[in-house]
């Protein structure tokens, strides 16, 4: 006996998955809630073989509710159905934790493909996104990864190599902490780093920037901290301008 939870801010969503699965599976026990609290409260109450999260449901937003949910339920597979058929919305759901993905207007049949596929430990991506996810990464290789940064997130990646803080930045690029952090975090995803010592090191690496040595380094000082917009290095001027045509 397959149970399954289902999270969808719609019944009539809900009702559909239900049936589409119980005429092509069988022998299940759903359980389904309207917000993510109800179905959070659900995965503690009881185990089950795998989650539908119905992407459109907005509290909270999925991908944050699909963390909380494998707190609760570390091992539980989760099929992620949404409006969405670019491949980043698909990575950041698998990087999130789910186990399977596929647009909203698939046939029923993948559906239930999906389904069977996570309760049988295995993972699921739609043929359509598979492609996209496939071709985007063939136009990848070959290409340096700050060339598939765009103008202002190659800015930012210089600017924190060269030891500013995100308010530095900010000031120097005339843009809210907020935004500038957006830019950080976007291209930490793209990067697959983590951390400003992770961007201070590929940057080194790469010679994207003039750094002082190692020696001349002090942990309550930055690597060298820009004034001005003509004081940026000419190597990371021409990171931007490489960004910005492949952006």
């Amino acid at each position: 006996m397959r149970k399954i939870l289902i999270l969808g801010a719609h019944q009539v969503v809900r009702e559909g998955l239900k049936y589409f699965i119980d005429c092509h599976l069988g022998g299940n026990v759903f359980g389904e809630a309207s917000t993510a609290m109800d179905a959070l409260q659900l995965a503690r109450d009881q185990n089950w073989n795998v989650a539908i999260l119905d992407s459109t449901i907005e509290e909270p937003c999925g991908l944050n509710f699909l963390n909380e949910l494998k707190q609760i339920q570390p091992r539980i597979p989760v099929l992620i159905i949404s409006m969405h058929r670019d491949v980043e919305y698909a990575l950041a759901a698998f990087q999130a934790g789910a186990a399977g993905y596929i647009p909203k207007d698939s046939p029923r049949e993948e559906l239930v493909r999906a389904v069977n596929n996570l309760i049988g430990g295995g993972r699921y991506v739609s043929p359509a996104i598979a492609e996209k996810l496939a071709t985007g990464i063939e136009g990848a290789l070959g290409r340096s990864l700050h060339q598939a940064l765009s103008y202002r997130e190659s800015e930012v990646l210089c600017l924190i190599a060269s030891g500013n803080t995100l308010g530095e930045i900010a000031r120097q690029l005339g843009l809210s902490v907020k935004t500038v952090s957006t830019y950080r975090a976007r291209l930490l995803k793209k990067s697959g780093m983590r951390t400003n010592a992770d961007i201070i090191r590929y940057a080194i690496h790469n010679d994207l920037g003039d750094f002082p040595s190692r020696e001349s380094q002090r942990p309550t000082r930055p690597l060298r901290t820009l004034t001005s917009q003509a004081g940026r290095s000419e190597s990371c001027i021409a990171l931007s301008q490489v960004a910005g045509q492949s952006a």
